[in-house]
């Protein structure tokens, strides 16, 4: 099942296009939609209340949330059934020394991943380092990171920099994972 994230003022410029894509592209995948108001709940948030529902309600393998500023250019069923499940996939793996993650524009998370690593954690506000904080729970249950090169495109338009506060809210976000992690002060990404 494929999760869209969406800010609510962007659903008509982001979300309803990748939706077409995926009725053109995957007309038997299930997909849904979750939206938030600028500066309320997060992206973890949003994710958790899409995965719950893949989990308990669908009996889809895969759970493939993403943000909406993302368009599809080709089937990608034939990909996932090749896939194994013991791993957390991604189509951009960020690095900061030693440290790799998941870029959260895009996950593929395997139901046996969901179920060891559990869901997203909710204490990141809107969307910044809960991709971070998600990879490194799969590495520490044992579920290493993996690239893919499904046909998506991502725009890139970070809809989420244009909250309120943005600057100030990724920054406690961080000063959060540097905590969670024990990583030092000094620890930055971008």
């Amino acid at each position: 099942m494929i999760g869209i994230v969406s800010l609510q003022d962007d659903v008509k410029t982001w979300a309803e296009p990748l939706i077409a894509d995926i009725e053109r592209e995957e007309p038997d995948m299930e997909y849904r939609l979750a939206t938030a108001k600028p500066g309320e709940g997060s992206y973890a948030a949003s994710i958790n209340e899409l995965g719950r529902w893949w989990y308990k309600y669908t009996d889809d393998k895969w759970f493939i949330p993403m943000n909406a500023d993302v368009s599809l250019h080709g089937p990608i069923q034939a990909y996932l059934d090749r896939m194994p499940v013991n791993k957390l996939y991604g189509m951009t793996i960020n690095t900061r020394g030693d440290l790799q993650w998941i870029d959260g524009w895009i996950y593929v998370i395997s139901r046996e991943v969901w179920e060891q690593v559990g869901q997203f954690d909710e204490n990141f506000k809107i969307a910044c380092f809960e991709d971070a904080d998600y990879s490194w729970r799969a590495n520490e249950t044992g579920y290493p990171l993996a690239k893919v090169n499904f046909p998506f495109h991502h725009h890139q338009a970070s809809p989420r920099m244009r909250v309120k506060n943005f600057w100030k809210i990724r920054k406690e976000n961080q000063a959060y994972l540097v905590e969670k992690y024990g990583l030092g002060e000094e620890w930055s990404y971008r």
